[in-house]
């Protein structure tokens, strides 16, 4: 029964998750500094720290958010199945929220700072 749980928790988690917002959130936190960067006169090394901390901070709500999942798929079940399914349904979304974040981060990050590259605006002072 705790694999059945399992398994149905993990099949839930990959519909449920909205994984285009996910992508959009890490795309924002990524291209939102860079695009800042940019507009400034002279980046610092200092300034691109706080930033990549600030990335960081903030694409980690994408690790510690978990929802919980519809009381309606529990409804019936015993308290070792609900044990099971939370604690798995949990782990997955959080699982693939972090990764399409990632991807949006990343993705958006390479595109941006390829823009600005091209542009002529890779002169940080580091």
């Amino acid at each position: 029964m705790v694999l059945e749980a399992r398994a149905r928790a993990e099949q839930d988690a990959e519909s449920d998750v909205n994984k285009i917002m996910w992508f959009g959130a890490g795309s924002l936190i990524s291209s939102g500094t860079l695009l800042v960067f940019r507009m400034m006169d002279e980046p610092t090394s200092e300034m691109c720290g706080a930033a990549c901390l600030l990335h960081g901070v903030a694409l980690a709500g994408a690790f510690v958010y978990s929802p919980p999942p519809s009381p309606s798929r529990l409804l019936g079940k015993s308290p070792e199945y609900i044990t099971s399914y939370t604690a798995a349904y949990k782990s997955e979304t959080r699982k693939i929220q972090a990764l399409w974040g990632i991807v949006g981060y990343i993705s958006t990050g390479l595109v941006t700072g390829g823009i600005i590259i091209l542009e002529g605006g890779s002169d940080f002072d580091f």
